[in-house]
């Protein structure tokens, strides 16, 4: 058949897209836009190296594992292996993303409640959330059905909008290409879509396991994998692209905006109060979704890697939403200054584990210890000392 064309591939293209395309990430193309002005297309290739080609690498390489995420790990020694992927999950779970997601909840609802702290509303969505993961199938499936089609209208129309307006220019930046394309990069790790790439893979390894013929060939798997791959990072790509643009095309309007705030400040910039207002809505309720979604996920974890502590699911999730609670009242600023070391320091580690892994896989290169400690002992290096 006709890999490209067929209908596994668009299908498995789509849901690559789905699962990277999460609300929380809409705000880091926003943040390169802003840092970039005039030098934007300088900085858009290094953001979408590391936010969109990094992680069709996990993708693909955890795939060549058959989804397993435990041997893609295992492969720097039993204990490294573990540490690194318990690190990885918390990083995606209560201890960077999900909070990132409730504080971008929030800040596309102060606009409307400006006397709400974030500590009272850290601890309602945490409630609610609870309360929702009782029935999460049937919320999820319903806030998924309607909201996927709402988000993406809402943010093409404010692509549409900030790159058609005769208002928009792009505005002097005083970095230099190299500095842009530094810049990019560094934004693109913030996304963190490599780790979640290699958690993600198990969920696509299954999917193309029940759409195949049993007996399909490996190479077949791979060719699909490499075709829905390009597909889904096409359609990332061209949001990445278009919300990077609008944000340099409007800096002035976002120049004393905070992260978290850049969305909600061009959505009403662009669309106006009401339309503005849908947007809004629309990436709070998908934040929501996302907590729920990666709560239970973690929850999983927990109960497959400490299963001899006995934790029940009721008290898994009520755990994760209360850490998840208290690092989101750090707020943004100092999240991510917490994040942003972290990441900058594990992901050119995980990025040599991805290749090494492949090579092994593809040619039977052994050799991964070695280039993974140099390069974590390189960038720790660099990031500590310089």
């Amino acid at each position: 058949m006709n890999t490209l064309f067929s209908r596994i591939t668009w299908m498995t293209g789509l849901a690559i897209f789905s699962m990277f395309f999460g609300a929380g990430n809409v705000v880091f193309p926003l943040v390169l836009g802003q840092l970039s002005g005039d030098q934007i297309f300088a900085a858009l290739p290094g953001l979408l190296l590391t936010s969109i080609g990094g992680p069709l690498l996990g993708l693909f390489g955890t795939l060549l594992y058959k989804g397993d995420y435990k041997t893609f790990f295992s492969r720097t020694g039993k204990l490294p292996g573990y540490l690194l992927m318990l690190v990885c999950a918390g990083l995606l779970g209560p201890f960077a993303v999900m909070p990132r997601c409730v504080v971008l909840t929030y800040a596309s609802v102060n606009a409307y409640f400006p006397s709400l702290s974030l500590f009272n509303f850290s601890i309602l969505f945490g409630i609610v959330a609870l309360a929702c993961m009782v029935k999460r199938d049937t919320v999820l499936s319903i806030l998924g059905y309607w909201l996927s089609p709402v988000l993406l209208l809402s943010l093409a129309l404010i692509i549409y909008q900030g790159l058609t307006s005769d208002q928009g220019s792009l505005s002097h930046s005083s970095l230099t290409s190299s500095e842009a394309f530094r810049d990019g990069l560094l934004v693109g790790y913030d996304t963190m879509d490599l780790i979640a790439s290699i958690f993600f893979a198990f969920t696509i390894w299954r999917l193309l396991k029940e759409q195949l013929d049993q007996k399909a060939a490996p190479n077949e798997v791979k060719k699909i994998t490499v075709a829905a791959g390009c597909i889904g990072g096409i359609f990332l790509g061209i949001i990445y692209v278009g919300l990077s643009l609008t944000a340099a095309l409007h800096n002035p309007v976002i120049t004393q905006v905070p992260p978290e705030a850049l969305l909600t400040t061009l959505s009403f910039h662009l669309l106006g109060p009401l339309q503005g207002g849908i947007a809004n809505l629309a990436v709070a309720l998908a934040c929501f979704t996302t907590v729920i979604s990666l709560a239970v996920t973690f929850a999983d974890v927990l109960q497959k890697e400490f299963g001899e502590l006995h934790i029940s699911y009721p008290t898994g999730i009520t755990l994760i939403m209360i850490c998840t609670t208290f690092f989101a009242n750090l707020g943004f600023k100092q999240l991510m200054s917490i994040i942003h070391p972290l990441v900058s320091i594990c992901y050119p580690a995980i990025i040599v584990l991805t290749i090494c892994n492949i090579m092994h896989q593809l040619y039977g290169w052994k050799s991964v210890k070695i280039p993974v400690g140099i390069t974590f002992a390189l960038t720790l290096f660099f990031n500590v000392y310089l």
